[in-house]
């Protein structure tokens, strides 16, 4: 299998968890009237959908690391699939949320699955040349899925977003089980074992450099994620557009996502890591600022109001292959399991922001900037912390 099919496959593994997200977020509104709840109630399916998701990372690279990449993408994404068809006919809220429960379980296989991949075949500048490329296709997928979530609320009705997600889950799903070749041999599979596993997370959760770096991913990502949990009130209540207008929120931040991961690719065997990290993350923190100051003077207008978030995209795609990678070359014999670990550390902060900060700035121009801002100050900070710990480990 070449490196373009590879990584248009790894790159759809990793579009469930945005699609998941972004294509139904212009129909909250259209939720809420239909099941007869508070808009801010709809919030929940979003929240539950990202701690299930965290807590599931737990497991899938352990399971990929005992049955094989292959076998464990495959059902997971059957499973979503099945799901997706099921949350379309929800009667009330509470099914929807059920639904979105099982969605956020499999639907960790993409992001986990891929990073094992990775490492599984590459190396060194290899390896981080590879997770660039694929976030740079997988980018696409936050800027169609809210565009063609607002088309099919507007012709159909928010169901039709959950028969899109199954549809697309289904499609990935024949791909794998067409064209993807398992990248685990059998001699390197790890038997089932709970002392094992439970010592490998330990190990994981106890290594201040590995902890401190994917909270900085976790933190990083999350000061654009406040803006992506917020679209609907950003978009609709903030710069009073339409639910058909979400393409002017994610299509910039996706542009410079694209930029980011080209630019994370291009310099691999130019640049170090670390210092692709401290180059990314002066600009990431440099667009959260002008962000702050313009949305504390200015009442906020389209693209002024945009473009601080497209800088900022691009600084933190520049910085995330760089700090991924670095993290899980701390567990080379366990990689699925670290891929899990890291993941969990990521999604905890994304659904806590999500779940706890995005309800309560949702619709203020201003606090989501301090939000922005604040998130990506800790990420610089935990850094810094962990090029620390990275010094003070014994040689």
């Amino acid at each position: 299998m070449n490196r373009i099919t590879l990584t248009i496959i790894l790159a759809s593994l990793s579009m469930i968890g945005p699609i998941a997200i972004d294509s139904y977020l212009p129909s909250f509104g259209s939720i809420a009237k239909n099941l007869h709840v508070p808009e801010a109630a709809v919030q929940q399916t979003l929240s539950v959908y990202l701690i299930s998701f965290a807590i599931s990372t737990l497991f899938i690279g352990t399971l990929s690391d005992r049955f094989g990449r292959k076998p464990v993408a495959v059902i997971s994404l059957i499973g979503f699939s099945l799901v997706s068809v099921l949350a379309s006919f929800s009667p009330n809220l509470e099914f929807l949320i059920f639904c979105r429960a099982f969605q956020g379980i499999f639907g960790s296989v993409g992001v986990v699955i891929g990073q094992s991949i990775v490492k599984d075949k590459f190396e060194g500048a290899d390896a981080r040349r590879m997770l660039a490329n694929i976030l740079m296709v997988f980018s696409i997928a936050p800027a169609i899925a809210p565009i063609m979530g607002g088309f099919l609320e507007s012709h159909f009705s928010w169901r039709a977003n959950f028969y899109f997600m199954a549809a697309f889950t289904a499609l990935i799903a024949l791909l794998c089980i067409l064209k993807l070749e398992e990248t685990l041999p059998i001699n390197h599979r790890h038997k089932l074992n709970f002392g094992s596993l439970v010592s490998g997370y330990v190990g994981c959760f106890t290594n201040p450099t590995f902890t401190l770096r994917a909270m900085a991913m976790g933190f990083s990502f999350g000061g654009i994620g406040i803006y992506i949990a917020s679209a609907s009130g950003f978009i609709v209540h903030i710069l009073g557009l339409k639910e058909t207008d979400f393409g002017w929120l994610f299509i910039p931040m996706v542009c410079g996502m694209i930029i980011g991961s080209r630019l994370s690719a291009h310099f691999a065997d130019k640049i170090s890591a670390t210092k692709m990290v401290f180059i990314g993350m002066a600009i990431g923190l440099s667009a959260a600022i002008i962000n702050f100051v313009y949305n504390f003077f200015f009442a906020p207008k389209l693209l002024l109001a945009i473009i601080p978030l497209f800088i900022f995209a691009i600084g933190m795609t520049m910085t995330n292959p760089c700090i991924n990678l670095m993290t899980l070359e701390l567990m080379p014999e366990r990689k699925g399991l670290a891929s899990s670990a890291s993941n969990f550390m990521r999604m905890a902060v994304f659904s806590m922001g999500s779940g706890v900060i995005a309800p309560i700035v949702f619709n203020s121009a201003h606090n989501l900037a301090l939000a922005m801002l604040g998130s990506y100050i800790i990420a610089v900070v935990l850094w810094f912390l962990s090029l620390k710990t990275v010094e003070l480990s014994p040689k």
